[in-house]
């Protein structure tokens, strides 16, 4: 009768060994891919984040733009006149 605590035989133990190592090899693999996945998933859901948020940027700039245009235009002439800098001067009607 063999003793339980030992094993079969060398080659038994190294088939067991080899087994294991393959599963841990695989199991470590296999976490790495889903890892991977994630990010790239963490990515491109990123990306899309920061592409509506540019195309509502440049929406919200492209509405207030003419409003700009029109104050740097009275500015550019209030600093150029002659007349006082007074804030009246700057804006006569406000």
């Amino acid at each position: 009768m063999r003793d339980p605590f030992h094993p079969k035989s060398w080659l038994g133990l190294l088939t067991e060994v080899v087994l294991i190592g393959l599963s841990v090899f695989l199991a470590l693999l296999a976490d790495q891919w889903r890892v991977h996945k994630e990010h790239r998933q963490e990515a491109e859901a990123t990306l899309r984040y920061i592409r509506e948020e540019v195309m509502v940027n440049r929406d919200a700039v492209s509405k207030e733009r003419p409003y700009h245009e029109k104050l740097s235009g009275e500015i550019r002439r209030f600093l150029e006149s002659d007349g006082p800098k007074t804030r009246q001067a700057l804006m006569p009607c406000r």
